[in-house]
């Protein structure tokens, strides 16, 4: 992914592309100011910043977080 503030940047951050490997999507509540609502396939949550409704959305479908699979990769 390119943007126009970082436009030689050819790779996604790894939080990114973890996102994007497993269907996440996030955006900000507009019926709750202040809340984020994460969905994964079949799971939905919410959370007080992007970070937990992401967090919270991966706990419930049962998917390690981006930091985590390096670690388990790495200790295998």
């Amino acid at each position: 992914m390119t943007s126009d503030l970082f436009p030689d940047c050819r790779q996604d951050s790894p939080r990114l592309a973890w996102m994007m490997r497993n269907g996440i999507k996030a955006w900000p509540n507009e019926f709750s100011s202040g809340q984020w609502i994460a969905i994964c396939v079949d799971w939905i949550a919410s959370g007080v910043s992007q970070d937990c409704a992401i967090e919270n959305v991966a706990e419930l479908a049962g998917i390690p977080l981006w930091h985590e699979e390096d670690y388990m990769k790495e200790h295998k």
